[in-house]
């Protein structure tokens, strides 16, 4: 039978390369879907850092005189990888992060075992102040988790909170033994395969709870992604029809209440089936990605662009006039026809005009606004110049 010291060095080692792998793994997701991993950043620190704590817990069993390192490093990865996982976790279940206190108990609980290693060296000391840090992390993390169960339970959730009742249970048990054995604990912990067991069950149910994390971040994303489809455009990445719409009636509610008016500038592709006709669809596509940054660099803070039907976009302007209205048309048309499409060897020239309405009524719905935005469109339409016509809802 393997020596106890041999066997936890083992389960060091293997906990290191698990933690390590499942931390630059999910940073390579959040680098590809950073929108979507809300929370994953801490999650993903949190595996990392735990990896290089429990590297330099194996390495008192390499030397004694390792030693010191050891507990410096190893005690700091393991109290702040609770403290990125309660941080991470709080941001996941949509739940304020209790980081003032969680940060002060993990803080007076290192500083505590620093002093107790070198200023008065005493094992019992160090090891019940620790537990002791991580029994109020793990406990306010639990708690936060148990109430975001009240509206969103998930399977990962549930066994999110599984795993760290069994994380708790460990570290009591782990204090419950300490405190019994405080006379002689010196000599417990060299003999006793317990306090080996303890910590291991501490390690593991930290990287099983990290795991289970990163379990939630996949739903999550899950979830947002499914939202985000339903409310953005794939092709453009600018919000579609059905957000445009909320965006109106937000900004007309608001408006009314405050007597300013809301503009929406209604922009449409002159002879857009041309250039999926002549040169295809992906050419098209291209041209639909191509406007929507000409559109954004002539916009300002404030406004919302989003994509209206196939070749059309709006931009909702809170807050203003159908006189900055127009004007802003006529930046945006004038931007879009002094920046052709570079494709191979040649140009694609693109042509748009724009209709503008505005309204301060509050009884004026959505509906109402676009229908006007569709008319004055119509009218730039026929319009030689292709100026902006400006509709206003009296």
């Amino acid at each position: 039978m393997l020596h106890p010291m041999l066997d936890l060095n083992s389960i060091l080692f293997s906990v290191t390369l698990v933690s390590l792998c499942m931390g630059l793994m999910l940073h390579v997701f959040i680098r590809s879907f950073q929108p979507l991993m809300r929370g994953a950043r801490p999650i993903a620190w949190s595996s990392i850092v735990l990896g290089f704590g429990t590297a330099a817990l194996a390495l008192r069993g390499i030397s004694p005189d390792l030693l010191p390192v050891s507990i410096v490093l190893g005690n700091l990865g393991t109290l702040l990888s609770q403290g990125l996982v309660h941080v991470g976790l709080c941001r996941l279940v949509d739940r304020h992060t209790r980081l003032p206190y969680v940060a002060g108990v993990l803080g007076t609980s290192y500083l505590g075992a620093i002093w107790y290693t070198f200023a008065m060296p005493s094992l019992f000391a160090r090891v019940a102040i620790l537990s002791a840090g991580l029994i109020v992390a793990v406990g306010l993390t639990i708690w936060e988790l148990y109430c975001s169960m009240r509206l969103r339970k998930s399977l990962a959730t549930m066994g999110l909170l599984v795993v760290l009742s069994i994380l708790q249970t460990s570290l009591i048990l782990r204090a419950v033994l300490t405190w019994l054995h405080r006379d002689g604990y010196d000599a417990y912990f060299a003999d006793s395969p317990m306090q080996a067991i303890t910590l291991m069950g501490v390690l593991l149910s930290l990287v099983l709870g990290i795991l289970l994390c990163m379990m939630l971040i996949g739903e999550r994303a899950l979830v947002r992604l499914r939202e985000s489809a339903r409310r953005e455009d794939l092709l453009t990445g600018l919000p579609n029809r059905m957000a445009a719409d909320e965006a109106v009636e937000a900004a007309l509610q608001n408006g009314a209440e405050q007597g300013r008016p809301t503009t929406v500038v209604r922009i449409d592709l002159d002879n857009f089936r041309q250039f999926n006709d002549w040169y295809g669809h992906d050419v098209g596509d291209a041209v639909l990605r191509h406007v929507t940054e000409c559109i954004r660099r002539v916009l300002r803070r404030g406004r919302l662009l989003a994509r209206w039907g196939g070749k059309g976009y709006i931009v909702v302007m809170p807050d203003s006039d159908g006189e900055a209205g127009a004007g802003l048309a006529r930046d945006i048309v004038l931007e879009i026809s002094l920046s052709p499409l570079a494709l191979g060897h040649f140009d694609i020239e693109i042509a748009a005009c724009a209709g503008v309405a505005s309204s301060r009524r509050s009884e004026s719905t959505s509906d109402a606004v676009m229908l006007a935005a569709e008319a004055a469109l119509d009218s730039a339409r026929r319009n030689p110049d292709g100026l902006a016509k400006v509709r206003e809802i009296d």
